[in-house]
C-alpha cells in the first residue's frame, strides 16, 4: 500500500493504491470495495465514513507510509499516475521512484502524450537507479476513462478505477470535507455516463425542482456538504433527468379529482406576452400546464384535449372563470360536461400560480418558452408527488406517512437506494 499527498491543485488529493482492500483488515467495512476479486486503485477521502472523522494528527497517514501495508505495490518498482479526465485537458499526477518530488502534469485530452508523459518519467526512475518492472495508472470513471484502460492496457500499462467520491482538494490547515465515498446505490444504467453517485444527482434535482431555489444556490447547498459541483453540472442535470423523473411520478400517480379547475394566467418570456394555462383538481393536484402565444378558443381546445389525453375518466365539473373561450372550445368538442363559470368558484386554480410566481422571480424570468414549459412540466410533477393536504381530519400520523410514502417514490423514480 503507498499513500501520496499530490499538490491540491491537481484535484487528486490523497490517494492509495492496493490491489487487495477487501482483504485488509484496518480498512473500514464501509470503503470495502463491492468484490474482492477486482484489483482496485482506490481514493480514500477525509470525511468518506464515519470511520475517518476527526482523525488525532497521530493516526493521519504520512507521505509514502508502508507500516499498514500487506505484499501489494514494490515501492522502489513501481511507477504509479492518477489521471483526472476532462474533455480539454488531462490532469496527471504521479509517483516516480528515484524523484524526491511528485511530478504533476496538465496534457491535452490525448492519450499519445499520456504515454509520452509516462515513458518519459520511466526513463527518469531508471536514470535515478531504479528498475520500473510494473506501471500502474488510475482514472475516475466516466468520459473515455474505460476506453482509455483498454488502450493502456494493450500498451503493457495497469489501469484501475478511482471512485470519483474518492477525490478531494486537500490543503495543509484542514481536511476537506467530503460526500460519502460509500454510497449504497449500485449504478443503474440511468447514470452510467455520470461521474457523480446516483444519490448526489437525485438530491440536486430534487433541491432544483422541489424548492424555489436558483442555480446557484443549490451548488452552494451542495458546497456546504462538501460536493463540489458547479450550477451549470445541476442544469445540465435537471435538464437530463427531469422530464424522466416527471414521466415516471406521473405514471405512479393515483386518480385525480374529477373537478377541474382551469385558468390562464400571463407569463413574460424574451419580453414578448404568454399565456401559462393550467388545470388542477378539486384537491389541488395540478393535471397539467401548457405554454401558449394566445388566449382565445383554439388555446383553450388544445389545453382541454392534453387533459382528455392524460385523463384517465373525463371530469364531472369544469369549472373556468368567464373567459368565453372554455365554453366555445367545449362546444365545439362536443363535451357533455357541466360547465360552471364564476370567477369565485375558480380560486383553486388562481391559487395554484403562486409557486409558478414563485419560481419566475428567482429565475429572473423564464427565457423562452420551451423552457418554461419543461421546467414547469417536472416542477408541477414534483411538487404533486410531495403535497401534503392539511384537512382538519387529517392527523400527523396521516401525513408523516403521506411525506414517507412520496421520499419511496422518489427513490423508486431516481433508481435510488437510500435518500
Amino acid at each position: 500500500m503507498i499513500w501520496a499527498q499530490t499538490p491540491p491543485r491537481a484535484g487528486l488529493g490523497l490517494f492509495w493504491a492496493s490491489a487487495s482492500m477487501a482483504t485488509t483488515e484496518d480498512a473500514p467495512k464501509c470503503c470495502e470495495p463491492a468484490s474482492s476479486r477486482r484489483k482496485l486503485l482506490w481514493g480514500v477521502r477525509r470525511r468518506a465514513c464515519r470511520s475517518h472523522r476527526r482523525l488525532p494528527p497521530m493516526e493521519r497517514p504520512t507521505i509514502n507510509d508502508l507500516s499498514r501495508s500487506r505484499t501489494l505495490f514494490e515501492q522502489d518498482g513501481t511507477l504509479i499516475a492518477v489521471v483526472e479526465l476532462s474533455l480539454s485537458s488531462w490532469a496527471v499526477a504521479g509517483i516516480v521512484p528515484g524523484m524526491d518530488r511528485h511530478p504533476l502534469k496538465k496534457l491535452g485530452a490525448a492519450h499519445d502524450a499520456l504515454l509520452q508523459l509516462i515513458e518519459r518519467w520511466r526513463d527518469e526512475a531508471i536514470k535515478a537507479g531504479r528498475t520500473i518492472s510494473r506501471i500502474v495508472l488510475g482514472f475516475e470513471p466516466g468520459r473515455d476513462g474505460f476506453w482509455l484502460a483498454r488502450w493502456l492496457r494493450a500498451h503493457g500499462i495497469e489501469a484501475f478505477v478511482i471512485h470519483s467520491t474518492g477525490i478531494v482538494r486537500l490543503t495543509n490547515s484542514e481536511w476537506a470535507r467530503g460526500y460519502a465515498a460509500a454510497m449504497p446505490t449500485a449504478r443503474d444504467p440511468l447514470y452510467r455516463r455520470d461521474r457523480f453517485p446516483p444519490e448526489v444527482i437525485s438530491y440536486a434535482v430534487w433541491l432544483y425542482f422541489r424548492f424555489p431555489l436558483s442555480l446557484r444556490m443549490v451548488e452552494e447547498m451542495l458546497a456546504a456538504r462538501g460536493i463540489g459541483v458547479t450550477y451549470e453540472t445541476v442544469r445540465q442535470w435537471g435538464k437530463k433527468f427531469g422530464n424522466g423523473f416527471a414521466k415516471q411520478i406521473r405514471r405512479r400517480a393515483p386518480a385525480r379529482g374529477d373537478r377541474w379547475h382551469l385558468d390562464e394566467v400571463v407569463v413574460s418570456i424574451a419580453g414578448e406576452k404568454h399565456w401559462l394555462w393550467r388545470a388542477v383538481d378539486q384537491n389541488g393536484f395540478v393535471l397539467d400546464v401548457l405554454i401558449q402565444r394566445r388566449r382565445d378558443t383554439r388555446a383553450a381546445q388544445r389545453l382541454m384535449k392534453k387533459l382528455l389525453k392524460s385523463a384517465v375518466t373525463p371530469p364531472r365539473v369544469m369549472i373556468t372563470d368567464k373567459l368565453r373561450s372554455y365554453g366555445a372550445a367545449r362546444a365545439k368538442m362536443g363535451l357533455g360536461v357541466e360547465h360552471r363559470q364564476h370567477k369565485g368558484l375558480n380560486n383553486r386554480a388562481e391559487n395554484s400560480h403562486q409557486p409558478t410566481r414563485r419560481r419566475e422571480r428567482i429565475m429572473k424570468r423564464f427565457k423562452s418558452a420551451r423552457q418554461a414549459q419543461r421546467f414547469l412540466s417536472v416542477h408541477d410533477q414534483v411538487a404533486n408527488l410531495f403535497h401534503v393536504s392539511y384537512p382538519e381530519t387529517a392527523t400527523a400520523d396521516f401525513r408523516r406517512a403521506s411525506r414517507e410514502r412520496a421520499f419511496a417514490t422518489w427513490r423508486d423514480v431516481s433508481k435510488i437506494a437510500a435518500f
